[in-house]
């Protein structure tokens, strides 16, 4: 297979194959490079990450017209951990003798983010490109919509070609798939892998921490049980010892003049 030249892009782009729709400035196309293709983010698509990362809904940003001048792009966060669809804002117009592979960007992989699924196209494909993103990062990345993210590199068949035609799928269809894969994938890649031993072990330090509170309630208790038992045996003892005062004070009162008639008998 040979490569396809910047030359041989530029003449096939323009007669509607390889990119179907690529950006114009002019007369020119900035995203044609030597040897290559720089593909866009047209549509991002992920699953907010809700409770615990457990949850969330599906979110979908769309980049703006390139052709309308004067508009910011809209932007979007990738977390630490989170997946994210992109479909390019590009259609490939494959022939039936041109294959092509899809690589991410170096500015993309040195920021942290790998990439899934990227990678052959083949011969007579016609449609956008779907690839996901994963933050390895310990920050969130910011991505702008009509940015470049990723390239790719058109080969010619040299030997023979067998008629048929490529599996493709409109942009609509792409835009189903990937929301569908947001809806049960895995919003936080790096966190719900493992959301389940976290989960068990947080049951665990709670079953540990009601174990401790029990006994210590229990410990107090008996402490409490021991101070009452205390307080009324000394309650107790003071109401013996009041009632013995008085009824020693009782009786003295009431033998009073027969201890005055002793006194007297013995002055």
């Amino acid at each position: 297979m040979a490569v396809l030249s910047r030359v041989e892009l530029e003449q096939g782009i323009r007669e509607g194959r390889y990119v179907a729709n690529p950006r114009v400035h002019g007369n020119d196309f900035p995203d044609l490079q030597n040897a290559s293709y720089d593909l866009t983010a047209g549509v991002a698509v992920w699953r907010e990450s809700g409770r615990a990362g457990l949850d969330g809904t599906t979110q979908t940003v769309f980049c703006v017209d390139p052709a309308i001048a004067g508009l910011h792009q809209p932007t979007v966060d990738l977390h630490p951990g989170q997946m994210m669809s992109i479909i390019t804002r590009e259609d490939l117009a494959l022939p039936q003798n041109v294959c092509a592979t899809v690589f991410s960007k170096n500015s993309i992989a040195l920021n942290g983010i790998f990439a899934f699924n990227a990678g052959h196209v083949d011969p007579g494909y016609q449609g956008p490109i779907i690839i996901r993103l994963l933050n390895l990062r310990r920050a969130k990345v910011t991505i702008t919509l009509g940015d470049p993210v990723y390239l790719i590199v058109f080969d010619k068949l040299e030997g023979p070609i067998v008629s048929g035609r490529s599996p493709s799928f409109t942009r609509d269809e792409a835009l189903s798939r990937v929301r569908h894969f947001a809806d049960d994938a895995l919003s936080n890649a790096l966190f719900e892998l493992y959301a389940g031993v976290i989960e068990d072990r947080l049951h665990d330090h709670k079953d540990d921490l009601l174990t401790k509170l029990r006994d210590e309630f229990a410990k107090t208790f008996v402490k409490q049980d021991k101070l009452k038992q205390l307080i009324w045996t000394y309650i107790i003892v003071a109401i013996v010892g009041v009632i013995g005062v008085a009824g020693a004070v009782v009786n003295i009162v009431s033998r009073w003049p027969d201890f005055v008639r002793v006194i007297q008998g013995m002055l």
